[in-house]
């Protein structure tokens, strides 16, 4: 997914921000007025957010009004997971 963004705007900040220990932006795709949301967490993380990754997959096959989880991975030391 990397590869086909076209830019990365803004930063998400507030409360929620605080609360997840995430560190989250849109990103844009090339060619494509889709938006994503980017979150970037500690790898220490990384099997609870699998487990909310799972919980998102689950509920977009009741209503095509839910986020959608698009990837989840690791880069270094930080996870990553993308969303709708």
């Amino acid at each position: 997914m990397y590869s086909l963004m076209s830019k990365i705007s803004q930063t998400i900040s507030g409360p929620f921000t605080v609360f997840l220990n995430s560190y989250e932006q849109f990103i844009s795709l090339k060619n494509s007025d889709e938006k994503y949301m980017l979150r970037f967490f500690p790898i220490s993380q990384f099997e609870d957010r699998e487990k909310e990754f799972a919980i998102l997959k689950t509920v977009e096959t009741y209503t095509n009004k839910a986020i959608k989880a698009c990837e989840i991975g690791k880069i270094q030391d930080h996870g990553y997971m993308v969303t709708t």
